[in-house]
């Protein structure tokens, strides 16, 4: 599985269902440089987007999600708004 956080309260969300070391694609401004520096440390697979996405943009995460099963075919893929 995989979990796409496109806003902060989807990766406090993230954090708080126990979803830690779940894969997780971030949109850019959801977590700090230093948060995604210590979930790397932790070995926690993260990647973040370099840009925002809106909650009611369903074509950008659309996009965004397609991106995501490039890089993980076969793999569940959870959106938090």
């Amino acid at each position: 599985m995989v979990f796409f956080a496109i806003s902060r309260g989807a990766f406090e969300s993230y954090v708080s269902l126990g979803l830690v070391g779940t894969q997780l694609w971030v949109s850019a401004g959801v977590i700090s440089g230093e948060e995604l520096a210590t979930l790397r440390a932790e070995g926690i697979e993260v990647s973040n987007f370099n840009y925002t996405l809106e909650p009611r943009d369903s074509a950008g995460i659309e996009g965004a999600v397609e991106t995501i099963m490039e890089h993980h075919p076969n793999h569940t893929v959870w959106v938090g708004r």
